[in-house]
Formats: structure tokens, sequence, C-alpha cells
């Protein structure tokens, strides 16, 4: 499956998902579907202990020329240029394992916010389903003060406003529009999708 959903039209995503803009999945598509994605549920991976992440910042290539550079420096007597080199070594291993950390406390915090129900249409019918039951090419519906139950790529956008400060930090809800983006865009810019605990203020899609 493509990862850059924003760059196709709600057309061409719908023939990719082999699903329909107006009657969504059937039944028997549903379950083939969930038999082999599983639930739409944010993966609980087992947590890294600081330590842990400090020393695997250590496994990168440009790291390992500059502590062999380090070694160097320290046999020639450099033993400045040596304690310099390691000062930055170790501020970059701690910045490194500091992001890590943020990200994995950002999954928790985006695994909290996840939107208990959603509302879909399947075999033409709208239907209210637990959102961990969402499969890939469901037909999902959003409306103001709805929580968006899963990443989704927007095929209808009536005034739809997105507040997802959760994900970009900006607290302005973002204008939504259903057109496809060219080229490579960040989460945030791409404005015909809606992510996984953003919350719906305005409009509907």
């Amino acid at each position: 499956m493509p990862e850059q959903w924003y760059s196709l039209s709600g057309q061409e995503v719908a023939a990719v998902l082999q699903t329909s803009l107006e009657r969504g999945l059937d039944d028997g598509a549903v379950r083939e579907r969930m038999a082999r994605f599983g639930p739409n549920q944010l993966t609980r991976a087992p947590r890294v202990p600081l330590w842990q992440l400090f020393l695997e910042q250590f496994r990168d290539f440009m790291v390992l020329i500059l502590l062999a550079a380090t070694v160097i420096s320290g046999f020639l007597g450099e033993y400045a240029d040596a304690v310099t080199i390691m000062i930055i070594v170790t501020l970059n291993a701690v910045l490194g394992c500091i992001q890590e950390y943020r990200a994995e406390r950002s999954m928790e915090a985006l695994r909290e916010l996840a939107a208990p129900e959603a509302r879909v249409i399947r075999g033409g019918l709208e239907r209210k389903i637990p959102a961990a039951e969402l499969v890939p090419g469901d037909l999902v519906l959003l409306e103001a003060g709805d929580r968006v139950p899963a990443d989704v790529r927007l095929v209808q956008a009536v005034n739809l406003e997105v507040e997802e400060s959760a994900l970009t930090g900006e607290s302005i809800p973002a204008k939504k529009q259903v057109q496809a983006i060219a080229g490579k865009v960040i989460p945030g810019d791409a404005r015909n999708m809606a992510y996984l605990g953003t919350v719906v203020t305005r409009g509907r899609g």
C-alpha cells in the first residue's frame, strides 16, 4: 500500500483499498481484512529502559568513528581533542536518548487519546462500531466533537476543521480539504488527512 495517501485522489484511494465511496465495505470484506490486518490498535511495545536507550545511541556509524578518533587522539597525546570529542559524543547520545524517550511517551499519549467508537458506512448503512474494529477501506464519518478514530484520508470535507495540537503542537484548528497534494509534505501540512487522536472542531467529513 502507498505511504503517501495524500498524493492520491479520493477515487484512487478507493481503488487501491477496493472499497466504495458510497457504500463502504461489505461484511465479508470487513471479516477478511480484520483477519489479515488485525484490530485498529496501537501495539504496546515493551518499554526500553533509559540506560539502554542511551547505549543504543553509540551504535550509529558516525558516533563509532568519533569514538575511534577519541582513542587515537588519546594515544597521540592530544588529550584536549580527545576530551572535546568525548563531550560532543556524550551530549549527542543524551539528546538522542531524550528524543527517543519523548517519542515513546508521545505514542503512549496517542494510545490514551484513541477514540472508543467510530461511525462508519458499511454495506450502504451507517453503523457505530468499536474503533478497534475499523479496517483499511472503511468509510469513516466525522463531525464536530468527534475524536478521529484512525489515520484517515478525507474524501469529503464540509467546512471541516480539526484540532491537531497533539500531533503538531499548533493550537489553531487546521482547515481540511479533499484534493490530492503533490510532492512530499509533513503530516501537519497534509490537509486532506485526519490523524488518530485529533479532534474535529467544526464541520463534517
